[in-house]
This record gives C-alpha cells, structure tokens and sequence, in this order.
C-alpha cells in the first residue's frame, strides 16, 4: 500500500465497475504501507466496505491467488514485477498496467493477460469488463500462454541459459 503501487486507481475502477455492473466480486488488497489510511479513507467515501478488504501483509499470498478470479497490479513501476510471475504460476489471469520494467514484455500485447495504460482508471476498467466478458478459451489460452511465459523465470531455464552462453 504504497505510493508504487497505485492502489488508488484501483478503487476507483471498481467502484465504477460495482456502480455499472452486478458484481459479485469482492477485492482483496495484500500488503502494508503509508497508503493504508487513505484506502481505507477510499472505501468508505465510495460506500466500499462490505467489497474491498485490506488485509495487510501476508508471508504465504499464494493461499489468495489461489482462491482469486485475477490477479489486478496497478503500479506505477515495477523490478521487474514477479507478482505476474507468481500468479501466471498459479494459472490466474493477470491485469496489469504497461508501468516501465517488465509487465509490457510479459503480456506479450495481451496474449498472456490484460494490459492497461499506466495510473488510466478507465482504461483499467475497461480491461476488467473485457476479462469479465470474455471466452472461456480466450481465458484458458491466456493462462497457458502466461505460464509458459513464467517458466522462463525459473532457476532451471537461467541455469539452461547459463550452459548454452558458457558452451558447456
């Protein structure tokens, strides 16, 4: 809940999306940070309380991601964003926003996921109804293709890597 993060335009976005669509979805937000007040502050000014959830730092997020539709980053930037890495690991969609340092490469222009414009909230909006509304083979191609693309982040494809340049 910080600064980088961006979580703000998050907020925003969903609460446009609860405003326009019957949503039954909830939002989890991981973490801790100098933002928390002013989510909190969020929350409640966009009557939020009983959608979005706050619930601070976490050591095991897998247990989450599991249990979640998407995986949403809205940062600003990001080194170089294992969040994706991690999510694609766990077959989710990813929705992320094209900040500097990875998420435009990962995404391969939409093939493993939902790119929006960096700190655009309708853009991001517009991202999650497109997922919401979209193919069940759409979705699944998505997911492979971004696990595929998170096994090139595994400790055995650097170590493969590794061998070809040092001609072992």
């Amino acid at each position: 809940m910080t600064t980088q993060k961006n979580h703000q335009i998050l907020l925003k976005a969903f609460s446009e999306l609860i405003k326009e669509k019957d949503c039954t979805s909830n939002l989890l937000i991981l973490g801790s940070g100098e933002k928390e007040t002013e989510l909190n502050s969020m929350i409640r000014n966009y009557n939020l309380e009983n959608k979005v959830f706050l619930v601070g730092y976490k050591k095991n997020p897998y247990k989450y991601i599991n249990n979640s539709r998407c995986v949403i980053s809205t940062s600003l930037w990001e080194d170089p964003g294992f969040v994706m890495v991690e999510a694609a690991a766990c077959r989710k969609i990813i929705i992320s926003s094209n900040c500097p340092n990875g998420p435009v490469e990962f995404i391969e222009n939409g093939k493993a996921g939902y790119l929006f414009n960096n700190n655009d909230y309708r853009d991001l909006l517009l991202k999650i109804k497109l997922f919401l509304g979209e193919n069940k083979n759409v979705i699944r191609q998505k997911k492979l293709t971004a696990l595929k693309k998170a096994r090139q982040y595994s400790l055995f494809y650097h170590y493969k890597e590794l061998i070809k340049i040092l001609n072992i």
